[in-house]
């Protein structure tokens, strides 16, 4: 097993599914594939590295827990991973910033 300083590459599909979880705002699921990602890892490594206790990551990772932000950002930090804020564009009052006219002349 992959220490978790140094994780395995973890699979596109599940890091896409945390961010999709996330930007619908469904955080039971974001929570409950983070816990699925931690039991792939090992819960004694991650506690190592995290320096929470295998009680706590149990409980706040587990399919009905309610990590605090600090927990999950350290947890996220020990996979090998971190977490950015992005603008989300609304259809009705925001645009998106305009990409660059095409140079014409080539």
């Amino acid at each position: 097993m992959q220490s978790p300083s140094r994780p395995g590459r973890i699979p596109r599909e599940t890091i896409n599914g945390i961010n999709q979880a996330l930007s619908a705002g469904d955080l039971t699921r974001a929570v409950m594939l983070i816990g699925n990602l931690i039991r792939a890892y090992g819960i004694a490594e991650i506690a190592e590295e995290t320096g929470l206790s295998r009680t706590q990551i149990y409980r706040s990772f587990s399919d009905i827990g309610n990590p605090l932000f600090s927990s999950v950002v350290r947890v996220i930090g020990a996979l090998g991973y971190e977490i950015r804020i992005t603008r989300r564009y609304r259809k009705q009052t925001d645009t998106a910033p305009e990409q660059p006219a095409e140079n014409p002349e080539g």
